[in-house]
């Protein structure tokens, strides 16, 4: 054999080495892909099960008693609230001359108008929801 010959099996070869070299590469880069997709789905599978777990304890219901219990304590923050402000306009209206004559109609009549407007102003406020429900963790959410 001649040395061009030698030569040119010589590049061969080593090219023939250099492209195994190269599809050992690519098939070690997508074993790795393939690792990375594997693991990236059963990531996904995991956080879909957490995300049913956490919404099936998200929709759990309300009890009764705890439903009853957070309205009551509503109830008497409202009462509050409507005694504070009827205290405040008598004194006020005491300021001007004039007396507050029927305590009672007075007290119905502020527990009625706080009435309408407590919850809408607890639900839009930093609290986000009535004293009553925050006390007892009860959340109003709506669906979608």
């Amino acid at each position: 054999m001649s040395d061009l010959e030698k030569n040119g099996i010589i590049e061969n070869d080593t090219e023939l080495n250099n492209e195994n070299v190269v599809s050992e590469e690519i098939k070690d880069i997508l074993k790795e892909e393939e690792e990375k997709e594997k693991a990236d789905s059963e990531a996904m599978v995991e956080a879909e099960k957490d995300n049913i777990e956490n919404s099936k304890e998200e929709h759990k219901r309300i009890s009764f008693g705890d439903l009853f219990i957070a309205n009551f304590v509503d109830v008497l923050a409202i009462s509050a609230i409507s005694f504070i402000i009827l205290s405040l306009f008598q004194i006020i209206i005491k300021f001007i001359g004039y007396k507050v004559s029927d305590m009672m109609s007075m007290y119905l009549i502020m527990f009625i108008i706080i009435s309408l407007f407590y919850a809408p102003i607890c639900h839009k406020s930093k609290l986000g929801t009535t004293i009553g429900n925050k006390l007892f963790y009860l959340s109003l959410k709506k669906d979608k």
